[in-house]
């Protein structure tokens, strides 16, 4: 398979560029596409509320996987969780990066071992949108010491 380059990504249209060729994708909700070993999964905002409201009026995550066509209960517990901690800015799309700075992430990380506590308990209390960023830094922490807690990502700056 041809690697597929991603220009643009707005109001759940993907647009991509092959060579010479332009793509225009609309998936629906629920729908995935793999594009050159990367796997993309999306879901609009109004089926998230949906599933967040039949929560709340009782509907189990099951029943919501179903009734919504969702891959994964997962996501559903996530989506309640980010609703419960932030209302729908918890469930909207951020296409800005925060930045966090190593003595941040080790602070986070050192309370989350002295509590005990989960990487979701750990996200919420530090306000930290997505539980994995945690377990990502858990991880270069394990692999790579403190020092991996605080190398700069991202690309160089150009001179």
């Amino acid at each position: 398979m041809k690697q597929l380059k991603i220009w643009f990504i707005k109001f759940n249209i993907i647009i991509l560029k092959t060579g010479l060729k332009w793509l225009k994708l609309t998936p629906g909700i629920g729908q995935k596409f793999q594009f050159g070993g990367f796997l993309m999964s999306k879901y609009l905002l109004k089926t998230k509320l949906e599933a967040v409201d039949l929560y709340q009026r009782g509907f189990s995550t099951k029943e919501i996987q179903e009734k919504l066509h969702i891959t994964s209960r997962k996501s559903i517990d996530g989506w309640i969780n980010n609703y419960q901690q932030y209302g729908n800015r918890g469930l909207e799309k951020s296409f800005s990066k925060t930045r966090y700075s190593g003595q941040f992430k080790l602070e986070v990380l050192n309370w989350r071992k002295e509590h005990s506590a989960s990487y979701q308990i750990t996200a919420n209390h530090f306000n930290i949108k997505q539980h994995s960023t945690i377990a990502n830094w858990q991880r270069k922490l394990n692999e790579g010491g403190v020092d991996a807690l605080f190398i700069k990502q991202g690309r160089p700056l150009m001179h």
